[in-house]
């Protein structure tokens, strides 16, 4: 059963009512945690105990306007943040993106040959990908989403996706049917708020501009962006208008008044004419990949210094769930700085690649598979190469003959999985169900755009509903609202 409340049966700490099915405990570190983001958001909570419409999802009907932009429920409130809590997370967040480019340099020097090992990668494969790589400014200019919990041990990192292919730029959508809503106009209303939202595909194009202009490839006044897929159907048709009108903000912007395009195109209509890439008759300076391997014109540009091109290429080698791994136990054997290892051992929890042998928990050493066997209720097993919220066990939630035939397995593949010590989302309260209000495990997303931080969103489930809150999975999404206290 879900802990909810009836309308208007929210009350101040402290106090108790017999309409909370939630226990009082509960609530009150739900409330404490929303404290710890900001005044604002407790400021809110407390604007929701006196509007019994808060409660009532008919009151934000607003949030389902527009259908091609939402794809999964929105939850009905927005969560706010103080500005200085948030710049940590960024910095957290760009911290970790670094590291994890630095991995095959620092780690393996890169030796093709062990990075082939480490990655379950053809020789070929890497080393083409050694030679885009050595382009330095390429590896710095990445495009990812990192996916972090905020737990009672600070700020966690359960994934890192090295891919322009990845959900949540359309948060900037978001955000404005949220603004439209009437409860929400009134409490900003009533606090005098000016929230800055979040708006990934705005920051993209920002950092896309950057890249072009550092490399010089702005010759005619303009950027022209183009999202390529090898299925065009898989995009929205009304993608490409809404980017053309972020882009446009970006470019409006700009000290030079430059122009632009956004075009949702196939691979296979891409050009190289000359060594420049085009689509039609225009110029194309950045190509943002949605789905499958580039095209000969396309990597032949980018290799000519002609166009940039953000996608799934790297991502075989910095979007591999190994590198949480790498970054985990490399802490512990001190193959990084001391500043380096205590940021890593703060905020990557405890990771490793599933073979067998043994390896440290907690100091200690241990047999991995007898250890993974005997800890399942804190300990969760992925598949390395699996997203979508795929191929994620959950040992508290997968019944124990689950739990030993895919371990069985995991050491059968050798390298194929990795485990993850288990993470505890704080609980936040947010509006539940038809009507009512309850705790929520959260999953924040944060985007890095080379070493800038892009903001992010959210994936929430009732607490303890579900136990991989992604979602395709059946969670919710929902947004930031950045405020700066005093």
């Amino acid at each position: 059963m879900r802990p909810t409340v009836s309308p208007g049966t929210i009350v101040p700490l402290g106090q108790s009512h017999p309409g909370w099915v939630l226990e009082e405990d509960l609530l009150q570190q739900a409330r404490a945690n929303l404290r710890e983001l900001s005044a604002v958001a407790d400021r809110f909570a407390a604007f929701v105990a006196r509007t019994p419409e808060c409660l009532e999802r008919a009151s934000f009907r607003a949030l389902e306007e527009c259908p091609e932009f939402v794809q999964y429920p929105l939850q009905s409130w927005p969560l706010f943040v103080d500005s200085s809590r948030l710049a940590e997370f960024g910095r957290v967040s760009t911290t970790l993106c670094s590291l994890v480019r630095g991995i095959p340099q620092r780690l393996f020097g890169n030796d093709p040959f062990r990075l082939a090992e480490v990655y379950r990668l053809e020789l070929q494969e890497v080393s083409l990908l050694l030679a885009i790589m050595e382009d330095e400014t390429v590896l710095q200019a990445t495009v990812s989403r990192g996916d972090y919990m905020d737990a009672a041990a600070g700020l966690q990192c359960l994934e890192l996706n090295m891919s322009a292919n990845l959900g949540g730029w359309k948060a900037g959508v978001w955000s404005d049917l949220y603004l439209r809503v009437p409860v929400i106009a009134r409490f900003l209303a009533e606090e005098g708020l000016d929230v800055s939202v979040a708006r990934p595909l705005r920051s993209l194009f920002t950092h896309l501009l950057a890249e072009a202009r550092r490399k010089g490839m702005i010759d005619a006044g303009e950027l022209n962006v183009a999202f390529a897929t090898h299925t065009e159907a898989r995009i929205p048709s009304a993608w490409a208008p809404y980017a053309d009108s972020e882009l446009a903000v970006v470019l409006g912007g700009d000290p030079e008044r430059l122009t632009g395009h956004v075009a949702v195109c196939a691979y296979s209509d891409l050009a190289d004419r000359a060594g420049r890439l085009f689509l039609g008759g225009r110029r194309i300076h950045a190509v943002v990949g949605q789905s499958g391997n580039i095209t000969p014109a396309v990597f032949n540009c980018w290799m000519a210094g002609t166009v940039d091109v953000y996608g799934e290429f790297l991502a075989r080698i910095l979007g591999d769930k190994i590198n949480l791994a790498l970054l985990s136990e490399g802490a512990d054997k001190g193959l990084f700085s001391a500043q380096e290892s205590a940021l890593i051992q703060r905020h990557v929890p405890w990771t490793r690649e599933v073979k067998a042998g043994e390896t440290t928990w907690r100091g200690e050493r241990i047999a991995l598979g007898p250890f993974v066997a005997s800890e399942r209720e804190r300990l969760v097993l992925k598949r390395r190469r699996s997203f979508g919220g795929r191929d994620v066990f959950v040992g508290h939630a997968t019944p124990p003959d689950v739990w030993d035939e895919v371990l069985v397995a995991a050491l059968a593949e050798s390298g194929s999985f990795v485990v993850q010590e288990l993470v505890d989302s704080k609980p936040l309260l947010f509006q539940n169900g038809d009507s009512g209000v309850g705790p929520y495990d959260v999953v924040w997303g944060f985007f890095v755009l080379g070493d800038r931080f892009g903001s992010g969103f959210l994936r929430l489930s009732p607490r303890g509903e579900r136990a991989v809150i992604n979602a395709a999975q059946g969670a919710e999404e929902g947004v930031l609202f950045e405020v700066r206290e005093g």
